[in-house]
């Protein structure tokens, strides 16, 4: 089963080490994808460019990016 990553859990794994930790293991499993609407939300959150790039290229790891 596949999980489609939201902007809700991706700001809570990056808030809380346990949300952290299973957005891990579901990426590291190739169990989590993102569509483009929720990857938008996300880089449109980014405080400065090296957020959005950190961001950009943390998401792009994950099926669904193109």
């Amino acid at each position: 089963m596949r999980y489609l990553l939201d902007t809700s859990a991706y700001f809570q794994g990056r808030l809380n080490a346990e949300a952290m930790l299973r957005l891990k293991e579901l990426s590291a499993d190739e169990r989590l994808t993102i569509c483009m609407p929720a990857m938008l939300e996300m880089l449109v959150a980014a405080r400065n460019s090296r957020d959005w790039l950190q961001t950009r290229n943390a998401l792009a790891l994950l099926p669904g990016w193109s």
